[in-house]
This record gives C-alpha cells, sequence and structure tokens, in this order.
C-alpha cells in the first residue's frame, strides 16, 4: 500500500475524514499506527454523518462482487419488528444496559452507548425512539453519532438558506454555530 501525502496531509485520511472513503483493514496490517488513524478518522466521519456516512451506501469490495445486490451499510433502518421491539424496551423503565445490548447482538449489531440511551429515554419519556441502527467503523465498533456537529451543521444549511433569503452574509450568519453546544451533552 503506498501513501500519497502532500505538504504533510494523508490524503487517504482526508478522504476518509470527508466520508468519501472507506478504511480497509487488511491492506493495513503491517501498518497499524495508519490504520488506528485512519479509523479515528472514520469513527469521526461517521459520528458528524459525513459523506457516505450521512445515509447508505454499500461497500466497494462487495458492490464490485455483488453489484446493486450487495449489503447496505450506514444508516440501515431497522425492520417494522426490530423497531416496534426496541420501542418496547426503550419505553419500559425496567430495561436494562444489558438486555438492549442483548437485544442488538440477536440481531448482529452492537451499541456503544446502551446505558446512555436509556438514561436519555427515562428523562426525556416522550422523545422519538430512532429506528436506524448505530453505524460501525470498519473494524466493526459502534460510533456514537455527534449530536454537536450534527445539528450544527443542519443549522448552518438552515442559516445560509435565510442568509440567502435576507441578503445577509452566510459566514456572519454562522459565525456563532461553531463554539455553541446544541447537544445538551447528549451524544445519541
Amino acid at each position: 500500500m503506498v501513501t500519497l501525502n502532500r505538504g504533510g496531509i494523508d490524503a487517504g485520511r482526508s478522504q476518509i475524514e470527508q466520508g468519501l472513503a472507506v478504511p480497509v483493514p487488511g491492506f493495513m496490517e503491517n501498518d497499524q499506527p495508519r490504520l488506528k488513524d485512519y479509523i479515528d478518522a472514520q469513527r469521526g466521519a461517521i459520528g458528524a454523518e459525513r459523506g457516505a456516512y450521512a445515509g447508505q451506501y454499500q461497500q466497494p469490495a462487495d458492490f464490485r462482487k455483488q453489484g446493486a445486490a450487495a449489503p447496505v451499510s450506514g444508516k440501515v433502518p431497522m425492520t417494522a419488528p426490530q423497531y416496534s421491539e426496541y420501542v418496547r424496551l426503550m419505553r419500559n423503565p425496567k430495561t436494562s444496559p444489558e438486555q438492549l445490548d442483548a437485544f442488538a447482538a440477536k440481531h448482529g449489531r452492537s451499541l456503544g452507548n446502551a446505558p446512555e440511551l436509556l438514561s436519555f429515554m427515562r428523562r426525556n419519556p416522550r422523545a422519538i425512539v430512532n429506528g436506524v441502527w448505530q453505524q460501525e467503523d470498519a473494524v466493526g465498533a459502534p460510533v456514537v453519532k455527534d449530536g454537536q456537529n450534527v445539528v450544527v451543521r443542519h443549522l448552518g444549511a438552515l442559516n445560509e438558506g435565510i442568509a440567502d433569503t435576507l441578503g445577509a452574509p452566510v459566514d456572519l450568519v454562522n459565525a456563532g454555530l461553531g463554539g455553541l453546544d446544541y447537544s445538551g451533552g447528549q451524544d445519541l
């Protein structure tokens, strides 16, 4: 495997950070520091829902072999029965994190934040239960969404629309978003 650098910037890592490439651990078995760096970049892209991680995609190697029949990765919705069971577990005040993890494992998935999910639902019993599986990185570890980054991105798009309508400078309208915490401390 070859690394392409320009000005000290690793082009592969840069593409992964933007959600435009997927790290393949098998190609980096002999370069563990770079593999860790690439996985960290991917986790950041998944958490912020950048590029392909904002929706669904197919792994390039799978697509080359299977075409459109390749499995879907990214924001994969739960089936109706899965979602029904998930809502029941989330709304039950007696559900334990272990039960929630067992539910995910039964469906070949994993959760990285079952205690936090249940705690949030107990504090916000009328919250909408998201019916999308948590995304996993290239080594199969679940990635918790970076709530602030996602909210800031969506508010930025809204502000750009408002700025366009009012004729205000977009940079000025978005300037205040970076330092504000819209997540309430919750990474759901």
